[in-house]
Protein backbone atom coordinates (compact mmCIF):
# COMPACT_ATOMS: atom_id res chain seq x y z
CA UNK A 1 0.00 0.00 0.00
CA UNK A 2 2.89 2.37 0.34
CA UNK A 3 3.85 2.02 -3.47
CA UNK A 4 0.26 2.67 -4.17
CA UNK A 5 0.79 6.23 -1.81
CA UNK A 6 3.72 6.89 -3.71
CA UNK A 7 2.46 6.47 -7.34
CA UNK A 8 -0.23 8.38 -6.34
CA UNK A 9 2.15 11.26 -5.79
CA UNK A 10 3.06 11.17 -9.16
CA UNK A 11 4.16 8.55 -12.11
CA UNK A 12 7.21 10.36 -13.36
CA UNK A 13 8.22 10.62 -8.97
CA UNK A 14 7.34 7.07 -8.87
CA UNK A 15 9.35 5.84 -11.91
CA UNK A 16 12.45 7.82 -10.52
CA UNK A 17 12.09 6.35 -6.82
CA UNK A 18 11.97 2.90 -8.53
CA UNK A 19 15.51 3.53 -10.12
CA UNK A 20 17.00 3.50 -6.44
CA UNK A 21 14.83 1.62 -4.58
CA UNK A 22 12.83 -1.77 -5.12
CA UNK A 23 9.34 -0.87 -6.13
CA UNK A 24 6.46 -2.71 -7.69
CA UNK A 25 5.95 -1.99 -11.51
CA UNK A 26 3.35 0.78 -12.41
CA UNK A 27 1.45 -2.48 -14.08
CA UNK A 28 1.79 -4.17 -10.81
CA UNK A 29 0.01 -0.99 -9.13
CA UNK A 30 -2.43 -0.83 -11.41
CA UNK A 31 -3.75 -4.64 -11.48
CA UNK A 32 -3.87 -4.31 -7.13
CA UNK A 33 -6.28 -1.48 -7.60
CA UNK A 34 -8.44 -3.34 -10.69
CA UNK A 35 -9.27 -6.00 -7.53
CA UNK A 36 -10.77 -3.76 -5.14
CA UNK A 37 -14.25 -4.38 -5.61
CA UNK A 38 -16.51 -1.48 -6.48
CA UNK A 39 -20.21 -2.34 -6.76
CA UNK A 40 -23.17 0.35 -7.08
CA UNK A 41 -24.33 1.86 -4.04
CA UNK A 42 -22.82 3.28 -0.96
CA UNK A 43 -19.23 1.76 0.20
CA UNK A 44 -19.32 1.56 3.88
CA UNK A 45 -15.64 0.03 4.50
CA UNK A 46 -14.53 3.38 2.38
CA UNK A 47 -16.02 5.28 5.33
CA UNK A 48 -14.67 2.75 8.06
CA UNK A 49 -10.87 3.20 6.50
CA UNK A 50 -11.23 7.25 6.36
CA UNK A 51 -12.15 7.35 9.77
CA UNK A 52 -9.55 5.28 11.01
CA UNK A 53 -7.17 7.04 8.62
CA UNK A 54 -8.27 10.70 10.13
CA UNK A 55 -8.53 9.59 13.74
CA UNK A 56 -5.45 11.02 14.86
CA UNK A 57 -4.98 13.78 12.30
CA UNK A 58 -5.08 17.70 12.89
CA UNK A 59 -8.46 19.04 11.86
CA UNK A 60 -7.13 21.09 8.74
CA UNK A 61 -6.66 17.59 7.35
CA UNK A 62 -10.20 16.45 7.77
CA UNK A 63 -11.86 18.23 5.47
CA UNK A 64 -12.33 15.46 2.74
CA UNK A 65 -13.93 15.65 -0.34
CA UNK A 66 -16.86 12.83 -0.95
CA UNK A 67 -17.51 12.04 -4.93
CA UNK A 68 -21.07 10.05 -6.18
CA UNK A 69 -23.08 9.72 -9.17
CA UNK A 70 -26.35 9.88 -10.21
CA UNK A 71 -27.21 11.78 -6.81
CA UNK A 72 -30.11 13.50 -8.43
CA UNK A 73 -32.80 10.92 -6.25
CA UNK A 74 -31.02 11.62 -2.95
CA UNK A 75 -30.13 15.53 -3.60
CA UNK A 76 -34.28 15.88 -3.75
CA UNK A 77 -34.64 13.64 -0.37
CA UNK A 78 -32.20 16.05 0.87
CA UNK A 79 -33.58 19.49 -0.33
CA UNK A 80 -30.63 19.92 -2.28
CA UNK A 81 -30.89 22.45 -4.90
CA UNK A 82 -28.71 24.23 -7.28
CA UNK A 83 -30.03 27.50 -5.12
CA UNK A 84 -29.60 25.82 -1.68
CA UNK A 85 -26.68 23.23 -2.57
CA UNK A 86 -26.36 22.41 1.79
CA UNK A 87 -27.59 20.00 3.90
CA UNK A 88 -26.99 19.74 7.49
CA UNK A 89 -25.70 16.21 9.27
CA UNK A 90 -24.97 16.14 12.49
CA UNK A 91 -24.57 20.15 13.19
CA UNK A 92 -22.01 20.37 9.92
CA UNK A 93 -23.08 22.03 6.91
CA UNK A 94 -22.36 19.83 3.66
CA UNK A 95 -21.61 21.38 0.37
CA UNK A 96 -22.99 19.73 -2.60
CA UNK A 97 -20.84 20.58 -5.96
CA UNK A 98 -22.25 19.23 -8.75
CA UNK A 99 -20.00 17.35 -11.67
CA UNK A 100 -16.78 19.07 -10.55
CA UNK A 101 -14.80 17.57 -13.78
CA UNK A 102 -17.40 19.53 -16.13
CA UNK A 103 -17.36 22.81 -13.65
CA UNK A 104 -13.03 22.81 -13.54
CA UNK A 105 -13.79 22.71 -17.76
CA UNK A 106 -16.66 25.19 -17.63
CA UNK A 107 -14.69 27.55 -15.90
CA UNK A 108 -11.45 27.14 -17.99
CA UNK A 109 -13.97 27.82 -21.20
CA UNK A 110 -15.32 31.10 -19.26
CA UNK A 111 -11.98 32.72 -18.87
CA UNK A 112 -10.86 31.80 -22.23
CA UNK A 113 -14.12 34.34 -23.71
CA UNK A 114 -14.86 36.23 -20.82
CA UNK A 115 -12.64 38.26 -18.27
CA UNK A 116 -13.57 37.56 -14.37
CA UNK A 117 -13.88 40.16 -11.59
CA UNK A 118 -13.34 39.20 -8.21
CA UNK A 119 -13.28 41.69 -5.33
CA UNK A 120 -12.61 44.19 -7.62
CA UNK A 121 -9.78 42.38 -9.21
CA UNK A 122 -9.50 41.05 -13.34
CA UNK A 123 -8.91 37.51 -14.12
CA UNK A 124 -8.20 37.34 -17.89
CA UNK A 125 -6.88 34.64 -20.28
CA UNK A 126 -4.21 36.80 -21.32
CA UNK A 127 -2.78 36.68 -18.09
CA UNK A 128 -2.65 32.82 -18.40
CA UNK A 129 -1.01 33.20 -22.42
CA UNK A 130 1.65 36.00 -20.99
CA UNK A 131 2.89 34.15 -18.29
CA UNK A 132 3.28 30.70 -20.79
CA UNK A 133 5.10 32.40 -23.00
CA UNK A 134 7.08 33.97 -20.23
CA UNK A 135 8.03 31.09 -18.20
CA UNK A 136 8.34 28.49 -21.09
CA UNK A 137 11.80 30.70 -22.05
CA UNK A 138 12.72 30.24 -18.55
CA UNK A 139 15.33 27.08 -18.20
CA UNK A 140 13.70 26.81 -14.52
CA UNK A 141 10.27 27.01 -15.29
CA UNK A 142 7.63 27.84 -12.50
CA UNK A 143 4.77 25.48 -14.27
CA UNK A 144 6.51 22.90 -16.51
CA UNK A 145 3.67 21.29 -17.39
CA UNK A 146 2.10 23.63 -18.67
CA UNK A 147 1.77 23.68 -22.53
CA UNK A 148 0.72 24.95 -25.94
CA UNK A 149 -2.03 22.49 -25.52
CA UNK A 150 -3.24 24.08 -22.18
CA UNK A 151 -3.29 27.81 -23.14
CA UNK A 152 -4.79 27.15 -26.52
CA UNK A 153 -6.74 23.98 -26.58
CA UNK A 154 -8.58 22.71 -30.04
CA UNK A 155 -11.54 21.15 -29.38
CA UNK A 156 -10.13 18.18 -28.45
CA UNK A 157 -8.07 19.35 -26.00
CA UNK A 158 -10.55 21.30 -24.47
CA UNK A 159 -12.80 17.82 -23.35
CA UNK A 160 -9.66 16.71 -21.39
CA UNK A 161 -10.21 17.72 -17.14
CA UNK A 162 -6.43 17.74 -16.65
CA UNK A 163 -5.44 20.02 -18.88
CA UNK A 164 -8.39 22.50 -17.77
CA UNK A 165 -7.28 21.66 -13.67
CA UNK A 166 -3.72 21.83 -14.50
CA UNK A 167 -3.97 25.41 -16.59
CA UNK A 168 -6.38 26.28 -13.45
CA UNK A 169 -3.66 24.74 -10.31
CA UNK A 170 -2.35 26.59 -7.82
CA UNK A 171 1.56 26.77 -9.38
CA UNK A 172 0.35 28.13 -12.40
CA UNK A 173 -1.56 30.82 -9.97
CA UNK A 174 1.66 31.22 -8.19
CA UNK A 175 3.65 31.99 -11.02
CA UNK A 176 1.57 34.82 -12.52
CA UNK A 177 1.45 36.03 -9.23
CA UNK A 178 5.30 36.18 -9.08
CA UNK A 179 5.39 37.50 -12.78
CA UNK A 180 2.87 40.22 -11.68
CA UNK A 181 5.02 41.11 -8.69
CA UNK A 182 8.12 41.69 -11.34
CA UNK A 183 6.83 43.39 -13.22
Amino acid sequence: MESLAIYYQGEKAYKHLQKTFVLPSVRCLQKRIEMIQFKPGFQDWILSVMQEKFREAPEHEKLVVLSFDEMQELYSKLGVSAAAPTFELDGVEVVCIHDVPHLIKCLRNTLMKHDILVDDKRASWSHVTEFFEKDSQRTLSSAPKLTRKHVAPNNFQKMKVRYAAQVLSRSVAVGISLYSACG
